[in-house]
């Protein structure tokens, strides 16, 4: 099976360069897919036909304009070619019914297109980065029935959920950020922290409920 991943952009030396993060390839390769990853600059819709599922991982800031807000000065905006492959991604990917896997600024992105909108710029004391935290499944999410305990996640983000997005499920939370999001009736799954950085059971749960509905 194949998965699409996302393409990002830094611009070093005034080059510009598209790549994916290692940590991704590796994580996708744990569960036997095959990484494809791409373009910004050049998405051909033929290019999504080949995919039987998709990643949106991490990366800078999506431009607030998509849910009609101003930028933040702390923000740190992507090439606009970014967020607009992230969001042709998801129209191909909601008309097709593809499973979807979004990692911290994918899981905004997702929260984004489906209507929601973000806090911008979150206060270090409130959330601190760089840290290990605690995850606090609801009492009615479906990982509750397969996490195991602890259930321990990491943050790198400066940015989260503010309205979520319509038929958006919140599965976890840690300090008043939504961590872990499903979608009501498609196969999307979200994260705000940076599972690829993480080997345990409870990524392996996550992994799971994002191939099944290839698998089955």
């Amino acid at each position: 099976m194949i998965i699409g991943i996302a393409s990002r952009c830094l611009i070093e030396n005034q080059t510009k360069k598209i790549f994916v993060n290692e940590d991704y390839i590796k994580l996708v390769k744990r569960y036997n897919l095959i990484p494809l990853i791409i373009p910004f600059n050049d998405l051909d819709e033929n290019i999504l036909s080949l995919c039987d599922c998709f990643m949106i991982p991490g990366g800078n800031d999506i431009d607030a304009k998509y849910y009609h807000r101003k930028n933040h000065a702390r923000s740190i905006l992507v090439d606009p070619l970014v967020d607009q492959l992230d969001f042709k991604i998801l129209d191909y990917a909601v008309k097709y019914r593809k499973p979807v896997l979004g990692i911290c600024r994918g899981l905004q992105v997702i929260n984004v297109y489906f209507g929601g909108s973000l806090v911008q710029h979150i206060k270090s004391k409130e959330h601190e980065k760089a840290l290990n935290h605690h995850l606090k499944l609801n009492k009615d999410s479906y990982f509750k029935n397969y996490f195991i305990k602890p259930y321990t996640i990491n943050s790198f983000h400066h940015q989260k959920i503010d309205k979520l997005g319509n038929n958006l499920i919140v599965e976890g939370t840690c300090k008043r950020s939504i961590e872990l999001i499903t979608h009501k009736d498609l196969p999307i799954v979200g994260c705000q922290y940076h599972l690829e950085k993480i080997d345990d059971n409870n990524t392996d749960q996550v992994m799971k409920y994002f191939l099944k509905s290839i698998l089955f």
